[in-house]
């Protein structure tokens, strides 16, 4: 059974940091979801409202479980990897297919992976209001990420 989540936020400023980092973000997370290289360079930010309190399920296991795998290369200190449970469905009413990357932002940031640039796509700017609908779904289920795995990807030079 799957469950719906409404949330609310605004489009938050990007640091350009995945763009610049999209060939070492795919290849960190290709064999827990090969569907990574069909996606728009890059992550769609959304700052949620203050009396907000999302968290992907398990998110707080799946974070710890990147963290380790990242300690022989250095990298995922921050718990980086794709929810295997959510998956963004609406975006201001809009279908969409889009997944949670959980990177370098606190929880209060949740940023977006999707085939398409969300912002040019949905005329969204810096500061405009998003209105999320979010699926969540049990671990393994098909075309949804895998959870993170014991060993790190393959480092890009």
């Amino acid at each position: 059974m799957c469950e719906i989540v409404e949330v609310k936020g605004r489009k938050a400023k990007g640091t350009e940091s995945s763009t610049r980092n999209w060939p070492q973000i795919c290849a960190d997370h290709v064999e827990e979801f090969s569907q990574i290289m069909e996606m728009h360079e890059g992550t769609f930010n959304v700052a949620l409202e203050q009396n907000c309190t999302y968290r992907p399920p398990r998110d707080d296991d799946y974070l710890k479980m990147a963290k380790v795998r990242g300690i022989p290369v250095r990298r995922y200190g921050d718990g980086n990897h794709i929810s295997p449970r959510a998956k963004v469905i609406e975006i201001n009413g809009i279908p969409i297919e889009a997944w949670i990357y959980r990177g370098g932002h606190g929880p209060r940031v949740l940023e977006l992976i999707s085939r398409e640039n969300i912002s040019t796509s949905f005329g969204i700017s810096d500061g405009d209001t998003v209105h999320l609908k979010i699926e969540h779904f049990t671990e393994g289920t098909s075309k949804m990420p895998g959870p993170p795995l014991a060993s790190p990807g393959q480092t890009i030079h």
